[in-house]
């Protein structure tokens, strides 16, 4: 009974605020990532292909045609658009702000103590792998907050440049 009140609030919700009402909800702690890095840095991972895999390119995470758990993601998604939020919040939906490392975002490429169906993607000694941990393990308490622009290095991601 609790989920069907719950499910029926939300559809008001989204009737009452429009679909253009998306809002990046807050981590533990009140932390959250910073999206225009996920946009430039981590999103650009999730298309890429690495040694014969891509995460959103395959029938497994594909927005529209996935089969592969909850994680989605659209690669045709363009700057700033809403299939770019979609992007950023279902990725950050499999990352764990407590413990990055152990975020599913990373766990489930590596086949780290949980199945993949995808199998090894990247290891720990990858750049993708540390680019990723590194936009975890830097969250902020607000998308404005400085240290958003201060992740990048100049104009570049930290660590790797896809």
């Amino acid at each position: 009974m609790r989920l069907a009140v719950s499910l029926f609030v939300g559809a008001i919700l989204i009737l009452v605020t429009g679909c253009e009402a998306v809002t990046v909800e807050d981590g533990p702690g009140g932390n959250t990532l910073c999206f225009n890095y996920f946009q430039s840095c981590i999103n650009p991972i999730l298309d890429e292909n690495i040694a014969g895999k891509t995460c959103s390119a395959s029938g497994c995470h594909r927005q529209g045609e996935a089969f592969g758990g909850a994680f989605r993601t659209d690669p045709t998604a363009a700057d700033g658009s809403t299939e770019m939020l979609a992007n950023f919040i279902s990725a950050k939906g499999a990352t764990n702000l407590n413990n990055a490392a152990n975020s599913k975002l990373l766990t489930k490429p590596l086949v780290s103590g949980i199945l993949h169906g995808g199998g090894v993607v990247f290891t720990t000694a990858d750049p993708q792998y540390s680019e990723i941990l590194y936009w975890i393990n830097n969250s902020v308490t607000a998308q404005d907050d400085p240290i958003c622009d201060n992740l990048f290095n100049g104009t570049a991601c930290q660590i790797y440049n896809p």
